[in-house]
């Protein structure tokens, strides 16, 4: 099997993953493979999920469609930088599991990656939306890695849809790729104002 794919599409999917976790899968990202023009990529560290399809070139095309496999996330950061694509391609002299991506070799991680079908929002689920919390550095994540995915200047801000205590995504008006991010429970309290009796008035002469 010889299959290139996005760097970028990686790159946005590893942001998401987790950095340290005792699911030691959730350090990697997945690539799903069950279509021949499109794979699946996604990395989640159970609190952020970034999901996005990516267009591959099949050089040479695996015995069937319909697997996946969890590439290390060490091997996402040694990719090159410059390059748009990388090849990923099995190694035969090697046990099944075994893959070169770029100049790394490596061993796919052996562990069942979370089910995304189970955590992706359907369309009627924000048919009402309601104020959600999230913890800041999450919505900046995702933004970033939306901003990686489509080739977008690192500040722009996506749209953000939210639905109270369940979770909302950040999402680019398409249907190709958004990021799942999951709330806070918090109070929203009570706005009581601003006590302005300290402040500096400035005033115009007369």
């Amino acid at each position: 099997m010889k299959i290139t794919l996005k760097t970028s599409v990686l790159r946005a999917a590893l942001l998401c993953s987790a950095k340290k976790d005792i699911r030691y899968y959730l350090q990697g990202i997945c690539i799903s493979f069950n279509h021949p023009e499109i794979a699946m990529v996604c990395g989640t560290n159970g609190h952020i999920l970034f999901a996005g399809q990516c267009q591959i070139d099949v050089i040479e095309a695996p015995e069937a469609y319909g697997f996946e496999i969890i590439v290390p996330g060490d091997v996402i950061k040694g990719l090159d930088k410059k390059a748009d694509v990388v090849m990923l391609e099995t190694i035969d002299a090697m046990p099944k599991g075994h893959y070169v991506m770029g100049n790394t070799r490596f061993q796919a991680i052996d562990a069942k990656f979370p089910d995304i079908s189970r955590v992706i929002p359907k369309i009627d689920a924000f048919a009402e939306q309601k104020i959600s919390y999230f913890r800041p550095e999450y919505l900046q994540t995702a933004n970033e890695a939306l901003a990686m995915y489509y080739g977008s200047k690192k500040d722009k801000c996506f749209p953000l849809l939210t639905r109270g205590d369940y979770s909302g995504i950040v999402h680019n008006d398409q249907n190709n790729a958004l990021v799942v991010v999951m709330p806070m429970r918090n109070d929203p309290g009570h706005f009581v104002g601003f006590n302005s009796d300290f402040m500096q008035v400035q005033q115009k002469a007369a």
